[in-house]
């Protein structure tokens, strides 16, 4: 699993939210779900493919996400990947 960029680069200052691209790729044909979690939010659901590409537009100042990547064909459900995504602030 990837981010691109990543850092997110802070932009212009009056721009509330930037921009990066979540790659993954579950390593087989099984299914995966994307989660992420903000913070100390609950975890939601962005996509659920066994690879793919998904443009994330809200990436925030101060926020800290953390992408994560369960396989979702067998049984118990397991946690392959996670990534931190943070957003420069100068």
């Amino acid at each position: 699993m990837s981010a691109k960029p990543n850092p997110v680069p802070a932009g212009d200052p009056d721009q509330p939210v930037g921009s990066t691209v979540i790659t993954w790729n579950t390593g087989s044909e099984a299914a995966g779900d994307l989660y992420v979690k903000m913070d100390r939010s609950d975890e939601v659901g962005v996509a659920s493919a066994p690879f793919g590409t998904q443009k994330i537009d809200w990436i925030q100042f101060d926020v800290r996400y953390e992408f994560r990547l369960y396989s979702t064909g067998k049984k118990p459900v397991k946690l392959l990947a996670k990534l931190e995504v943070t957003r420069n602030d100068d």
